[in-house]
């Protein structure tokens, strides 16, 4: 990342170290504010090992914030697929305070692990300042906050892309169904690979995701999936600025048919562009993650940390520096940028840095289209 103009780099520098500690003030697990998303982990994962409904609102632990956009309390229950309850009986058998502040010390190592790793392979791109945007990026200090599990998740995303580079398919594939698993919104990827004719990683990647998802039947009857459905059905907060995606920016213009018209529409334009044009794994993966997020019911801001290896391997135009300084601002600061239009405050900038993202790889994509067509 190059930036010409010293006034430039210097508030390039200014707003990353803003940034980074805005979110290291949130996110410090001595702070005493909670066990937020992690307690709600742990309330599944006593609720699975006890033989109850894992999925439920109503343990002690379950996180349960008061949201001024909503107006409400929104309970926030364990919403990953029943695969992550095996992992999560696991966590019910530590002491919740000690086990968060862990995962909070072995997410932010992983982090680093993906930084220095992106670096090494693509050392072009490696300079301090893109280090330090990546180190600043709000969805990293919102999933630390949290203690979400976005992180090992973008570690298995970093290790697929650099392993389609390297020519194994195979192990990329199995690395994708193990995001898919655990994140179904993901299953775009996959899809579009087999649309592409990229059939090992495709093939290894739904096998994948089948053993994971059959897993947990070995331990819980089948009305686990149920539940799960359920749970993730009944879920209140969709419309919160820091869903990033299309159908949550429906909800929050009050048209809520229109973000999943649009959705769908995304959905079947990269579709056929996949079958059409045959892609390369690396423009299809791109563009998979990047809608992965845009097309879900809810990608929360922490999501947009696995889009750290597509954006860590190119030169950036004006419109991804834009997009760049958007996803660091903490959703946190919003009061901050009242004098903003509305457009950005109250629907949210993260969606808006999607879309702008979205806009670049599409013009790229349409430009290979058209190569291909000559």
């Amino acid at each position: 990342m190059h930036v010409c103009h010293p006034g430039v780099r210097l508030l390039a520098w200014s707003m990353l170290l803003i940034a980074m500690i805005c979110g290291l003030v949130a996110s410090w697990p001595l702070s005493g504010h909670g066990l937020y998303d992690f307690g709600s982990f742990v309330a599944s994962g006593q609720a699975a090992a006890a033989g109850l409904n894992p999925y439920s609102g109503d343990y002690p632990l379950v996180f349960r914030p008061y949201n001024e956009e909503i107006g409400a309390t929104l309970v926030s229950p364990n919403l990953n697929p029943p695969v992550s309850l095996l992992l999560f009986e696991l966590l019910a058998q530590s002491n919740p305070i000690t086990a968060f502040r862990i995962w909070y010390v072995v997410s932010l190592l992983l982090y680093v692990a993906v930084i220095v790793t992106l670096a090494r392979a693509y050392p072009r791109y490696a300079t301090p300042l893109r280090v330090a945007w990546a180190l600043s990026l709000a969805g990293f200090w919102h999933t630390l906050e949290l203690g979400q599990i976005y992180v090992p998740l973008l570690l298995a995303a970093t290790l697929a892309i650099i392993a389609f580079q390297k020519g194994r398919p195979l192990l990329a594939g199995v690395l994708i169904g193990l995001i898919v698993a655990i994140k179904p919104n993901f299953a775009v990827w996959p899809a579009l690979l087999l649309l592409a004719s990229h059939w090992a990683a495709a093939g290894a990647a739904i096998g994948m995701v089948g053993i994971l998802s059959l897993l947990p039947l070995l331990r819980y009857p089948p009305t686990i999936y149920l539940q799960w459905a359920e749970a993730s059905g009944a879920f209140a907060g969709r419309s919160l600025m820091i869903n990033t995606s299309l159908p949550g920016l429906g909800d929050r213009v009050g048209l809520p048919w229109l973000g999943l018209v649009l959705a769908g529409a995304l959905l079947l334009a990269l579709a056929w562009w996949a079958w059409r044009y045959r892609p390369s794994v690396l423009a299809v993966s791109g563009l998979a993650l990047l809608t992965s997020l845009l097309a879900s019911p809810i990608a929360w801001v922490g999501y947009t940390v696995l889009l750290l290896p597509v954006l860590f391997q190119r030169r950036w135009t004006w419109p991804e520096w834009v997009a760049a300084a958007m996803l660091v601002v903490p959703y946190t600061t919003a009061y901050f940028f009242a004098w903003l239009p509305p457009i950005l405050t109250e629907l949210g900038w993260y969606v808006w840095a999607l879309l702008l993202l979205l806009a670049v790889l599409a013009r790229e994509a349409r430009k290979r289209s058209m190569t291909y067509e000559v």
